[in-house]
């Protein structure tokens, strides 16, 4: 018989409603423990109470809302130049969340402690004190992050990011270690926290996707010769990505196909990416209540991600539908995809035009391609295999294994 486990988890924002990859990671999880009668307590940031995203996470766990502005600030921004710990950190430190943990961990019996992501381990020390099991789960390896963007940002972006990635690198090398374990979502993202310091623990458990929630729609007729691309527009990288793909390749592809037409999915848009729609060939939708219906639209899905780490679920939401997807390197990274059978892989400008032109006017390319890629998802990423590998991690741990 399955033993019930108390899990005390922090994350930096309320996962519901799961509208991006890093709150559906922490939803999916926390809903799915509870489904298997472990006990969780959720512990993390909002800047506002919102009771119709508490409500379905009070169905499987309790919550402790802390209030904190985590939002960017100049004025704080500039003063962290002078500061050991990491801007990106240091805004997610709070005296109510440490009186929050403290009080939590007096109070009941945790078994252990579960962080998700970096910018939570200032409250890892507090664990630690009660003598628990603590696992760090890293969502990206944010270091990297930080050195990617350094590398495409320009201006005083690029000078600031610059100062900022020896001090996250430090600060990253340091709490993973203090961690019992850290949590990777891919095997790159592990070697590279072991190279930053190989005292760290690591085990890989993936990302997951829902495959009954997201599944084909082969009898609903796609649009001809549409792209689709899905992506929170409030992540820079994500924004760099399709800022990129809209200035360098779809000119490109534009040449080949002129009806070629592009929609960009994804909440709060910023300005530069709201003027890319025209209304015609390029439609940016902000947020939309249900992703499948332009995933299924699209003749081809697209990633154009330049920065990342980590794994991205949209990809293995697009792979459960049965779409054909281009994707970067850095935008696959992590998922055992084969290019060329379930995935098209492309890097350069001309890359990226030449496979999305290919599989828009290539039906049985497309088509096949597709259903290798909901093959995949089905043997590696279902959302219950994720879960049996991250209970056994849970019970080593607290028995001490």
């Amino acid at each position: 018989m399955r033993e019930c486990l108390r899990v005390l988890y922090l994350t930096s924002k309320l996962p519901y409603p799961p509208t991006d990859g890093g709150r559906i990671a922490v939803w999916e999880l926390i809903k799915r423990l509870a489904e298997r009668g472990h006990y969780v307590t959720l512990c993390c940031f909002s800047s506002e109470t919102n009771q119709q995203s508490v409500s379905p996470l009070e169905q499987f766990c309790h919550v402790e809302l802390i209030h904190h502005d985590t939002h960017n600030r100049l004025i704080p921004a500039l003063l962290n130049i002078f500061l050991p710990i990491p801007y990106t950190i240091s805004k997610y430190y709070s005296k109510r969340m440490v009186e929050a943990v403290s009080s939590l961990l007096v109070s009941y019996q945790f078994d252990l402690v579960h962080i998700e992501p970096l910018h939570m381990a200032h409250y890892l020390p507090i664990a630690k004190a009660f003598s628990l099991p603590v696992i760090l789960r890293e969502q990206n390896v944010e270091s990297l992050l930080i050195e990617r963007f350094s590398r495409e940002a320009r201006g005083l972006q690029r000078f600031y990011a610059r100062l900022q990635v020896p001090k996250l690198r430090r600060y990253e090398a340091k709490m993973c270690e203090q961690a019992d374990l850290c949590l990777t979502i891919t095997e790159e993202d592990a070697r590279r926290l072991r190279s930053l310091n190989p005292r760290i623990r690591t085990v890989v458990i993936p990302a997951g996707v829902d495959t009954q929630h997201f599944y084909p729609k082969f009898g609903e007729a796609e649009e001809p010769y549409t792209i689709v691309s899905v992506a929170s527009m409030d992540w820079p990288p994500n924004v760099d990505g399709i800022m990129w793909f809209c200035n360098r390749v779809f000119t490109k592809i534009k040449e080949q196909l002129p009806q070629v037409k592009l929609y960009i999915v994804g909440k709060n848009p910023p300005l530069a990416v709201q003027k890319l729609s025209n209304g015609l060939d390029i439609v940016v939708t902000g947020f939309v209540e249900d992703i499948r219906d332009y995933i299924a639209r699209g003749s081809v899905f697209i990633v154009p991600l330049r920065i990342g780490s980590g794994m991205r679920l949209k990809i293995l939401q697009a792979m459960a539908m049965g779409k054909a997807i281009v994707s970067t390197s850095v935008g696959a990274e992590g998922i055992k995809v084969n290019n060329g059978r379930d995935i098209v892989l492309a890097d350069t400008e001309t890359e990226f035009a030449k496979a999305v032109v290919e599989l828009i006017v290539d039906a049985e390319k497309r088509h096949r391609i597709g259903k290798n890629a909901r093959k995949l998802v089905e043997c590696y990423y279902s959302w219950d295999r994720v879960i049996d590998s991250l209970e056994q991690v849970y019970y080593r741990l607290v028995r001490g294994e």
